[in-house]
């Protein structure tokens, strides 16, 4: 396996992954650790907008299966590892799908961090207007969010750029051991 060309492909992907992971651990631990800040406390920073609160969220999305914390992070795993299989799939060499699901996969990361230490994600960003209050979500979620928009819009406004026999899985860098990856350079990111 040829793991130099693996290294050249993986470069940009990783460092976003890390860099999203690490500010979303970085931004999690000052809620925690905060002597200002308790469980299910708020500061208000723009009044009646913008709060900063500590929710810890056994769930996905809205509190959604937040009785089953242990299938949210194998769910999680799961789709991390199909993501990182099948990046040239989903980024069909188009350096915004690159970008796209690296932002995916670094929010991934952050809450699966807190899923495995702490079996539930730490919350902290909260928005309201009126009677209105977005459920809290965090670095991770906005990652996350980012990249979904950035992906779908590229799937509107650019159609994939490989022909469908280039996108077969054995065609994957990770399946063919980088051959088929000598020429993958997501444009030239």
């Amino acid at each position: 396996m040829n793991f130099s060309c693996l290294k050249k492909v993986w470069q940009l992907p990783a460092f976003l992954i890390t860099i999203i992971a690490f500010f979303d651990q970085w931004t999690k631990s000052i809620i925690t650790r905060s002597d200002e800040l308790y469980l299910g406390g708020s500061i208000e920073v723009v009044p009646d907008l913008f709060h900063i609160v500590y929710v810890q969220n056994t769930g996905a999305a809205w509190g959604i299966m937040s009785d089953s914390p242990e299938l949210l992070t194998w769910i999680s795993g799961t789709v991390f590892a199909l993501m990182i299989i099948y990046f040239r799939k989903f980024t069909s060499d188009l350096p915004e799908r690159c970008l796209a699901i690296s932002f995916i996969l670094g929010g991934i990361v952050g809450n699966f961090i807190d899923r495995i230490s702490r079996q539930s994600v730490t919350d902290f960003l909260s928005f309201t207007y009126k009677s209105f209050e977005w459920p809290a979500f965090n670095i991770a979620d906005s990652a996350i969010c980012i990249g979904v928009i950035i992906y779908t819009t590229s799937s509107f406004l650019r159609p994939d750029s490989l022909p469908e026999d280039d996108l077969k899985i054995n065609d994957s860098p990770l399946a063919t051991g980088c051959e088929s990856a000598q020429s993958y350079s997501v444009r030239e990111l």
